[in-house]
């Protein structure tokens, strides 16, 4: 294994070299009352990671937690190892904002005759394929343990290195929780609305064109959507809709107002209450998602996406960014990039088609 000076993963073919935390780790453990106490006994619990459903019932949890000052980074990886409960250990990365890594990563084959090339690569590493990503026929998610011959940035790299696959996506877990942001009941403090100077005119629009169509559908991948808002119609919402976390239809699922305040930016009904969205005749797309960091944060959000493109969204809002953008230039997901490029291949040309068979209308 390189040493953590030479840490690096691979993106678009070129070596990116990784920062990695020696004050912070990523465990993943088996829950057990004795055993718990020796995992935390000298380490400070940091944040809690979601885990998948699967996993959480269980009782596997996911920890990063802070080491003791001064102690040596290699044997604290050893002493976790060593204690039966651990399932896994695995690197932070950053400083100020800390990004840790998954104990999965995700491997996207050429075709479905590579899988038996996976199957064996996976057995020469000691990792386990767990399954297909949703709405994706190529990509794979697989896990390391600390019975893997390297972590999970190290096993990913030796999946990209065999050049057996298309691309391989290391794993790391962005946080996407949302800020916050204000709600109000008037419409004069919708500065981006009309009237600011910097805004997008909307009444001026409004009088001129239209406000929306029930032919176009935007999908909104966010913590769920309060669909029986005084603001949202009967009509608002489409009759497909998806929960990223339990891979079922959840249109109710929800964890928080930010969903709930994107739709209505979109869609507020022009009732004379609180306030007036964009475009309230067109449909919503209801895929909830509680925006957590989670240990398949990638997974999950790559199924919105493709959720949205196969159900024939027009417009996809993902009112989201990875720790607040901090390292765009550092720490990408292959996988989720994927699934956007997917998006705007498939939405983009139906859209360019619908605009020239309209031509000869």
């Amino acid at each position: 294994m390189a040493t953590d000076a030479e840490r690096f993963y691979y993106y678009n073919g070129e070596k990116i070299p990784l920062n990695i935390n020696k004050n912070k780790l990523l465990i993943y453990y088996q829950s057990d009352s004795e055993l718990d106490q020796s995992i935390f006994d000298n380490n400070k619990i940091e944040q809690d990671i979601r885990v998948p459903i699967s996993q959480s019932e269980k009782g596997i949890y996911a920890k990063i937690i802070e080491l003791p000052s001064n102690s040596d980074y290699s044997s604290e990886i050893q002493k976790l190892e060593i204690l039966s409960s651990v399932i896994s250990v695995e690197v932070v990365l950053g400083d100020s904002m800390a990004i840790p890594v998954s104990n999965n990563f995700y491997v996207k084959l050429r075709n479905e005759q590579d899988s038996t090339s996976l199957q064996l690569l996976a057995k020469n590493t000691r990792t386990k394929i767990l399954r297909k990503v949703s709405f994706s026929k190529e990509w794979y998610v697989l896990e390391a343990d600390k019975n893997s011959i390297s972590d999970c940035i190290g096993v990913s790299n030796i999946f990209t290195e065999s050049n057996l696959f298309e691309k391989v996506d290391p794993g790391f877990i962005f946080n996407i929780s949302p800020n916050g942001c204000p709600s109000d009941a008037q419409i004069n403090n919708q500065w981006a609305i009309d009237g600011s100077g910097i805004d997008i005119n909307a009444c001026c629009v409004w009088d001129v064109t239209t406000t929306g169509s029930s032919g176009v559908v935007i999908a909104v991948i966010d913590e769920g959507i309060a669909q029986n808002h005084v603001e949202f119609s009967s009509g608002t919402f489409t009759s497909a809709s998806y929960h990223t976390q339990n891979g079922g239809s959840s249109p109710a699922q929800l964890v928080g107002v930010h969903g709930t305040q994107m739709a209505g930016v979109i869609a507020a009904d022009h009732n004379a209450s609180q306030i007036a969205g964009v475009a309230p005749d067109l449909k919503i797309m209801n895929i909830s998602h509680d925006l957590f960091i989670s240990s398949t944060i990638s997974e999950e959000l790559a199924a919105g996406v493709n959720f949205a493109v196969s159900n024939n969204a027009d417009i996809i809002n993902c009112s989201w960014s990875d720790q607040g953008g901090q390292y765009y230039t550092q720490y990408q997901s292959a996988m989720l990039e994927d699934a956007i490029d997917n998006a705007l291949d498939n939405i983009c040309s139906k859209r360019t088609l619908n605009s020239i068979l309209s031509t000869y209308e």
